[in-house]
């Protein structure tokens, strides 16, 4: 049925009979957002509310022997993700030692490596730089 606008008496009929005749679809389709918006909810909470967790140092010779030795590095700095080395041969490096302590990328420039992580940066570089003092 087919409702045309400015029809008079017919439309209040008209639309009476439509929702008797309709009345589950559109029950239905109001469940169905409901139920839609309800799971769009929750799925991006779950990726807002699941923290990265945040990786102890636990031993940081694996991080100074992974840059090469002690000698090898020059200089540590921690930017948010980042974590910023001064060393003196970049080719000493080893990435999958890096890798499997959680480092995400690894940047090479001319005299320094960038790794970026979801570690706590701040506290590798300060065990870091405990760790090339003694």
């Amino acid at each position: 049925m087919i409702l045309v606008a400015g029809t008079g008496n017919n439309f209040k009929e008209d639309f009476e009979a439509f929702l008797q005749n309709y009345a589950w679809v559109l029950c239905v389709i109001v469940v169905a957002i409901i139920l839609l918006t309800i799971l769009i909810v929750f799925l991006i909470k779950g990726k807002k509310n699941k923290k990265v967790e945040k990786k102890g140092v636990n031993d940081i010779n694996e991080w100074i022997n992974a840059l090469g030795t002690k000698e090898n590095i020059v200089e540590v700095n921690a930017i948010g993700s980042r974590l910023s080395i001064k060393l003196k041969d970049k080719e000493k490096i080893n990435r999958e030692e890096l890798t499997r302590l959680g480092v995400k990328s690894i940047v090479m420039m001319s005299d320094k490596v960038t790794l970026v992580s979801e570690l706590d940066n701040q506290k590798i570089m300060e065990e870091m730089k405990k760790g090339l003092t003694e």
